[in-house]
């Protein structure tokens, strides 16, 4: 018997920002950093490609080295503006899970990882930061 299979999820701006928060992008980069330290994820370094009229194609790929999940983000810069698409995978079935629009995911990122950087470097006890 063959299922079908399931739909590839697609998801705009609007949803990732109603989805995800800023404390969930924090515990997010937090777990996978340990994995990547226990040597259970990697990241790929960033490739860019520079086209004339200051055009840029960048891209990211990381994943779990058991091949279950992996990712890839690419986005293009222009004077006319900027688009990030993330595409999720499942390795181990070899389908694509997920599309994303991924501006607003590359936002909670950036701004995960500097409230994590900020969590461990502060003082026990801190509270405020002057």
């Amino acid at each position: 018997m063959t299922m079908a299979a399931r739909p590839v999820l697609h998801l705009r701006e609007q949803d990732v920002a109603d989805l995800v928060t800023l404390d969930d992008a924090i515990a997010s980069l937090e777990g996978m950093l340990a994995r990547e330290h226990r040597q259970e994820a990697a990241n790929a370094p960033k490739s860019l490609i520079v086209a004339p009229g200051s055009v840029g194609l960048h891209s990211l790929s990381s994943g779990l080295l058991d091949g279950s999940y992996l990712g890839t983000k690419t986005w293009i810069n222009s004077p006319k503006g900027a688009v990030a698409t993330y595409l999720l995978f499942d390795g181990t079935a070899g389908r694509l899970l997920a599309i994303m629009e991924a501006n607003a995911l590359g936002s909670l990122r950036t701004s995960g990882i500097a409230g994590l950087a900020t969590r461990w470097l502060a003082p026990p006890g801190q509270a405020d930061a002057a």
